[in-house]
This record gives C-alpha cells, structure tokens and sequence, in this order.
C-alpha cells in the first residue's frame, strides 16, 4: 500500500491540474504565390497531451477537403487559405506535430503561449500560421429565433440602463409577389435587454413586412427610443422613422414618419446623440446623377431640414456619424474622386460647419469609415483601405483584394496618423484579411476597435481590440461569429461600463452561409488609455472635385430609328459565390464599381443558384434589394439575374431578367447539390428545352458561357430559339470562345478546366454553322474589371428596352468602351432578312485608342481585312461581297485595337434568294 505524503499528494494535485488545462490554437494554411495550387493533406499528432477537438475552417468537400480526425486533406489556391480550430488537453511540454504534403511542423505548447503566434514555411512556397486563440466575450446568447434571417442588428442604451436591440428579419419570399408581401419580405424585430442583459421582451417595430435596408437607433430622453430606417414603398427608398416607448416590460411602437419623398434613393442612415438628448441622423441621398451626404437633426419633437453636408460634386457614399460631449458633430464618408475612393471628414460645432478634409487621399481603394470619440474626447476614425488602382484593367484582381483596417486622428487642425504603441499592428496572418471597421467606446472610455477578419476562402470572424496604455490589445475573436464579408454589427455601454456587443452569425465553416441568428455578449473590462497618444500630421490631397460631365450617349440613326449605346456587364459575381468568395467583393462593391469605376449603364448580378441558398431565400432577396438601391434613373438600370451552372454538355447559363419576384430554377431538376468535380448517382440534369420551358411567362433570357470549357461548357445540342437570342463570347477573367487560335486580348491561354482548357463542341463557330441565331456580349464573370462589356443599342435608357434590344441582337462585345456601327442595307447588327442581293455591308468604328485592323467573317471565314493606312481611332468602309450564292449566309466584323483590346459585333444574316 502506499502512502502520498502531503507534499507528494500537492505536487500530485498540481500536475492533474495542469495537465487538464486545454488551450486552443488556430492553424492556417496556404497563403501561396498567386498561380499557386498546393495539397496540404495530412494528419495531426499530440505529444505528451491529449487531443480533444479538432474543426475545420474554409473547407470545401465538395472539392477536395475532408476531415476524419487525425487526418485531414486540403486543397489550397493561390493566396487562399485553409484552417482549423485546435484544442489540446496538456501543459507546456504538450507538442503538436502536423505531418502534411507541404512539410512536417512541430511547436509546442509553451513556444505558442510565449510567441503567441509562430509562422512556418512549406516546401512549396506556402506558409503555416498557428495562433494561441484568444477569445471575446462572457455569456454569449442568441437574440432571435429560427422563423426569420436575421442580419444587420443595431442598438442603444437607455436612460434606466436597459438596452433595446434591433435587427433586419428576412421573413421568406413575398407569396404574392413585391406588391403584396404581407406574408414574407422583410420586418423589424427586436428585443429588449433588462441591466442584466436578459431578454424582457420581444417585439417588432413594422406594421407589415417591407422591402427594407439598414436600420439606425437612439435612445431620446429616459423611457424612449427613434428608430430610422430605408424602405422601398411604391417604387422608391426613402428613410423612415418611429419612437418606441419602453414601458416596465414592454416597447411600444408608434406609426411610421416618412422623412424623405425624393424620387432618388435615400439609404444607409446613422444615428447619434446629442449633449441635450436630440439626434443626429446622417444618409446617402441621390440627387439626380449625384450621390450627397445629408445631416437632419430631431429635436423638441421635430425633424428639422436636411443639411448637405457633402458638396454634391462627386459620388459620396455610407456616412458615419459620432458626437463628442461638447457637441461636436463629426461626418465621415467616402468619395469617388479621380479614379478612386477616399474618406472625406466634416466638423460641425455651435452650428458652424468646417471645411471638410481629407482623411484618406491616395490612390488606393479607402472606404467604409466608422467613428468614435475615446473618453479623452480624442476623434478616431477607421476605414478599409484596398488595393490600387481599385476596379481598373485586371483579369484577376476582383473587387476584394488586399483590405486592410487603417486608423487615423483628428488632431484639432487636420488629420494625423497614430504612432508608436498607439498604432494598429495586426498579426501577420491578418494583413490584407481585415475589414469592415467599427470604433466604439465603452462607459470606462476605453477605446474599442472591432473587424472582420478573412479566413481561409469565405469565412469572415469578428475580431476585437482595445486600446491601453500599452498599445493595442492582441485582436481576439468572438465567438459565434461567422459569415460574410457585408455583416455588420453593434456595440454599446453597459450598465456597469463594460461593452455590450450585438452581431450576427450564420455559422459557416467554409464559404456557404446556414441559418442567420443575432448574437449578444458582454466583453471583458479594459482600463482606458491615460498615456498621451502620439501621432504626426498626415499630407493628404484635397479633397475639391470639380462636376465632370457624364459620359455622353453615342447616337445611332438608322431607317428613322434613333438609337442609343448603353455599355453594361450581364455576368459578375460576388461573395455569394463560393468559387471565388474570397476576392470577388461584396454586392455593395459590384455596384460602386459598376457605377463609379466602370461607368457602367447596367449590371447583372449572376450568382449562382446552387450557392445562393437553394431552400433559403435570404440572399436572393438581398440580391434584388441590392438592385434596387443602385437603380438610378439616367445613370444606372440593374437587371435582375442568376447563374444556373450544370456541367458539360448542358454547360453554365445565366438568366437575365426584369422581375425581382421570379421564382429561380435550380441547378438540378431535383435540386441537388453542385458538386464541381463530380455528378452523384441519380443526377437529374435539365436540357436548355426544359430549361426553357419553366422560364415562360418570366421575361427572361438565357445566355450560355465559357462554351468550350470541358466542365462549364456545352455543345450547342439544341437550337437557341426566342429565349437565348446572345452568347457570352468573351469573358474578362477566362478567354474567346470564338474558334481554335482566334485572336484573344490575353494571349496566351491556360490548361485548367476552369480555364483555357478546351472542348471543341463549344466554339461559337460551330454553333453558327448550324445556322444558329446568337448575337455577341462580353462579361466579367469573376474577378475581371474594365475589360469585358456588354455594348447594346437601344430606344431608351430602361430595362425594357434593353432587354428588347437583346432580344433582336443589337449588340456587341467588346473589351473596352469602342463604339461599332455596323448595318447591312438599312438592317442593323444582328438582323435577318431576305434579299435578291447581298447588300454592301457598312462599318463604323470609334476605337478608344488606334487600330489595328478590322476584320469582316462571313460563314467562319475572313473574308476581307481592313487596315488604317495611318494611326488612327477611327475606321470607316464598305465591303461588298461578290459571290451572290443563294441561301443564308451572316457576316460579322471583328475590331483588333493596336493595344489588343477588341470588339465583335453581332452577325447579320441574309437569305440570298434563287435567281429566277
């Protein structure tokens, strides 16, 4: 029998003790050379510990990725990542080992607690990252329930230290349509906090379900709250508001204020508090072709007028507003100004307004500004700063490359940068990987930075950091956390002075979202910052834009129609797509750049179905809101859209239409899921007849694309017919469909798949020669800016007539912005008619820089080449074709600029009759 002394019994003790403490680790993989495909499969070892969980984070099994712990397989591209969630039971002796394709790692515990992250190169140009995770946040809860989608929550304290708590509920798909949505569409919930955070009561603040956008609240006086929020009714966004009155266990709604009736859209609004109890709202109004930041303040029970705030010479996007203790109102914004976005600043105090400055200024993307004054009254502003040159000629670079979260000051007399240990330092693993900026101060007045952080492909983590008298904390995550690049969140003081947070979450762990809930959760004390923060003035340029004229409409006069070029882009997706969540931007980012960066008359966003939650509409519903925001009548008309992808030889189409209330068609006929690389037993694919056929009554068209890929591509098995009238020819981040070794603006093609790789059942040639009826377009699809466009002649600047247009194929892709005339004996590209003789085909080209040579098809051949005897941007002839032979034969013109960009304009064909 033994005996355990009372020294060995406490040392025995000790040990259980720390050999029972577990530690979590974030592991993250990837981060390759852009071109860069890397297998990362592997397994994990504990050493001298336990292992009790392992999770994956960004894995997608539909591709490569599976998990069956200890083992793991994982499939990284280019920068992208791949990760998982680590908890090890040991002490600090514990080792993990990871044994992948990419090298053999090793670290221990008590190297992680003391770096707190390590970084490990792999054979093959990629890195490990492993972090000690750090995490946010005490008694996390879920605010809402599983009847609605719930997103964009905001909050606000109130004078008895309750708090109330608001978010946008997706109730489903109005059953009877935009017009009739009492049994779906969107509501404003809500909850009220009692001082202990607990729920007291639920309610929701609409009359009936709407169609509404971002929500703004602030407490007025002790017992009462104004909401303000953008909805569309009729047709038109403008803001509206209602006062809660919170009683002992309950908030009371009152009816809803309309506080705009302009016809251009009023949206995104923000709230603040004044010294004396009234508010300060702030939004995004259009104006006619410009987009203005206004201010109206409600005090004594009254809205006042609304104050410009911005010039109204340039387009000006999602203010920000914050107030300090002696009332100095302060407005952030971004703003289109010379090919890119900055942040613009503006002071209101006792009434004056200062000029406004520039908080950021070069030439890089800088948007999304949040503010907030520290309890030393010190102005902090945080925004998004992007790559250069945002939006402009790339295959690759997408819309959401290289977001970084940036800090400045105002220093009284301009704007500075923090320096020393009061300025941001993200680990390495969260450079380019952070966005979505959001300041708050707690009641301590310490000074709180939160963001969202990229990881792996399409996972975004909410992450936060306080500002001490030792600098910045080291960012650590909170909990529940997961989603898209677009959520937003909510902080406030508590009753006790600690922070109260309020997000969302959809609970993803690879780029495909679930169920959206609201989430709530108090964070740890933080002493405030007392050291003198040091800084120096920042040189930014000025922030003056003078009005530039929009772009002009070419005319096209022809057999007495007058018609107008509308250039636009018909294929581009966004986060919502898994391929590419990680660098195609946001909905939001889509139509700034289709508005600002690519001046783009229209745009269609073309997610795909299968990824769009098939059984969960919410995004699709987001999809068309988005729309509907951006439509601005003279300067931008969104069509409404999706990507239906099935493989090779259906191939991927796009439906294009004019109603927001369509039901989609799925993927499959029985709704399965995608699967990239394989079909599943049982698949039930539908052909472009079936396809067709449940597109009647809608409105719609379909247009094929990538047509050679040999998993994206089709055959051209079955004639087009009425509803397929185009055909994507050219796609900005692939390459020319047009028929083997056709001039390409890229050049040289890769082998993927996905990619350069080829078919030959899909060139567009072979679908002429089967007397095929398509007319051309260009789009984008992913990544791709500036290079792909959809050029279309139209009556007028609508959807309809567009549409009308695309239907009759007059249209053209092109590369840039080159207008093409081209017409056959009064009847215009994309025409069909019978002749006696084949008239003179007439081409008119304005290139955007010189040309090279213009190039005339006729039934898959060139048959006649015109080239500039001199440099020069415009190319005018005539070619007539000599050999009159009866029966249909179509002629099409290719433009080659000397800079490589080029154009194809839709065929004409001509039914030449037998000579009698």
């Amino acid at each position: 029998m033994r005996v355990l002394t009372t020294c060995g019994l406490s040392a025995l003790v000790a040990m259980s003790a720390v050999a029972a403490e577990r530690v979590t680790m974030q592991l993250e993989w990837g981060f390759g050379p852009p071109s860069s495909e890397m297998y990362w499969d592997g397994q994990l070892r504990v050493e001298g510990g336990r292992l009790v969980s392992m999770d994956p984070v960004s894995f997608e099994p539909e591709r490569h990725d599976r998990m069956t712990p200890p083992r793991f397989r994982s499939y990284t591209v280019g920068g992208g990542t791949d990760g998982m969630e680590l908890v090890v039971e040991g002490d600090g002796a514990t080792s993990v080992r990871l044994e992948t394709r990419q090298g053999r790692f090793q670290w221990s515990v008590a190297q992680l607690r003391k770096r707190g992250e390590l970084s490990f190169a792999g054979s093959e140009g990629g890195r490990l990252v492993v972090r000690l995770a750090q995490r946010l946040g005490e008694r996390v809860q879920r605010l809402s329930d599983a009847t609605s989608q719930d997103s964009e929550p905001v909050a606000c304290p109130l004078g008895d230290a309750r708090v109330v708590v608001l978010w946008r509920a997706f109730l489903g798909l109005p059953r009877a349509g935009l017009k009739g949505r009492a049994s779906g569409g969107d509501q404003i919930r809500g909850v009220l906090l009692d001082t202990n955070g607990r729920p007291e009561s639920r309610f929701e603040v609409l009359a009936q379900p709407g169609d509404v956008e971002r929500i703004a609240v602030a407490a007025v006086g002790q017992d009462r709250c104004m909401a303000v929020w953008a909805e569309q009714r009729r047709g038109n966004w403008d803001l509206y508001a209602s006062v809660g009155t919170v009683g002992p266990d309950r908030v009371r709604w009152g009816s809803a204020t309309r506080l705009t009736d302009d016809p251009g859209v009023d949206k995104t609004p923000s709230l603040a508090t004044m010294a004396d109890g009234s508010l300060a709202l702030v939004w995004q109004g259009w104006r006619g072709d410009r987009s203005n930041i206004y201010l109206c303040r409600f005090q004594s029970g009254r809205w006042g007028e609304p104050v410009l705030v911005s010039d109204g010479e340039a387009h000006d996007w999602n203010p920000a507003v914050a107030v300090s203790r002696e009332d100095m109102v302060a407005v952030a914004w971004s703003r289109w100004r010379n090919g890119s976005y900055d942040v613009c600043l503006r002071l209101c105090g006792q009434g004056q307004w200062r000029s406004a400055v520039a908080v950021a200024a070069g030439g890089r993307f800088e948007a999304h500004p949040s503010l907030a004054y520290d309890g030393q009254g010190r102005l902090w502003i945080a925004y998004e700063e992007g790559r250069e040159g945002w939006g402009m000629d790339s295959h690759t670079a997408g819309l959401r490359q290289q977001r970084n979260v940036r800090l400045r000051l105002w220093g009284g007399n301009g704007i500075e940068i923090p320096k020393a240990d009061s300025a941001l330092r993200l680990p390495e693993a969260m450079t380019d990987r952070s966005e979505r900026a959001h300041l708050a101060t707690d009641g301590r007045g310490s000074l709180w930075l939160f963001f969202r952080r990229l990881s792996g492909r399409g996972v975004w983590q909410i992450y936060g950091s306080s500002l001490g008298d030792d600098g910045w904390s080291p960012p650590a995550k909170l909990d529940s956390s997961s989603g898209g690049q677009h959520v937003r969140m909510a902080a406030v003081p508590h009753a006790d002075g600690r922070l109260r947070v309020v997000w969302p979450c959809d609970h993803r762990t690879d780029p495909v979202g679930h169920d959206n809930y609201i989430y709530t959760a108090l964070l740890p004390a933080r002493p405030p910052r007392t050291a003198p923060v040091e800084s120096e003035p920042v040189r930014t340029a000025t922030i003056a834009v003078r009005r530039a004229p929009r772009r002009s409409r070419p005319v096209y006069t022809i057999e007495g129609r007058q018609l107008q070029l509308f250039f636009g882009d018909l294929h581009r997706h966004t986060e919502l797509s898994v391929c590419r969540t990680g660098s195609d931007g946001s909905l939001e980012d889509a139509f700034r750049y289709a508005i600002d960066a690519a001046e783009l008359d229209f745009l269609c966003i073309t997610d795909h179905v299968q990824h769009v939650k098939i059984l969960n509409d919410h995004d699709f519903w987001l999809t068309g809101k988005t729309a509907d925001l951006h439509r601005v009548a003279g300067l931008h008309q969104p069509f409404y859209g999706y990507e239906r992808s099935q493989r090779f030889p259906y191939g991927h189409r796009n439906i294009i239409g004019l109603r927001r209330d369509v039901r989609r068609v799925p993927r499959t006929a029985d709704n399965r899921p995608w699967s990239a690389n394989s079909g599943y037993e049982g698949e039930k694919r539908l052909t472009p007849p079936q396809l067709w056929s449940r597109l009647v009554g809608q409105n719609a068209i379909t247009i094929p694309h990538t047509s050679t890929s040999p998993v994206m591509g089709t055959d051209f098995a079955y004639p087009p017919g009425s509803m397929e009238p185009v055909v994507e020819i050219y796609q900005g981040c692939r390459f020319t469909t047009e028929y083997p070794n056709a001039p390409d603006p890229r050049q040289k093609r890769d082998d993927s798949p996905y990619g350069g790789k080829t078919q030959p059942a899909g060139y567009i040639w072979n679908a002429l020669a089967k007397g095929y009826r398509y007319g051309f377009i260009a789009s984008s699809d992913h990544a791709a800016t500036h290079n792909s466009y959809t050029c279309v002649w139209a009556e007028k600047f609508s959807n309809e007539s567009i549409l009308e247009a695309l239907h009759k194929r007059q249209c053209y892709a092109a590369t840039d912005k080159i207008e093409c005339h081209m017409h056959m004996g009064g009847h215009l590209m994309g025409s069909q008619f019978a002749a006696d003789r084949v008239p003179p085909l007439e081409v008119d080209i304005l290139g955007t820089t010189d040309i090279a040579r213009v190039d005339v098809i006729k039934d898959n051949q060139i048959v006649y080449s015109y080239q500039p005897e001199k440099p020069t941007r415009r190319a005018q002839f005539q070619f007539q074709d000599v050999e009159q032979r009866p029966g249909v034969h179509y002629y099409y013109a290719r433009v080659i600029q000397e800079d490589r960009n080029m154009a194809w304009i839709s065929p004409i064909w001509v039914e030449l009759k037998p000579r009698q």
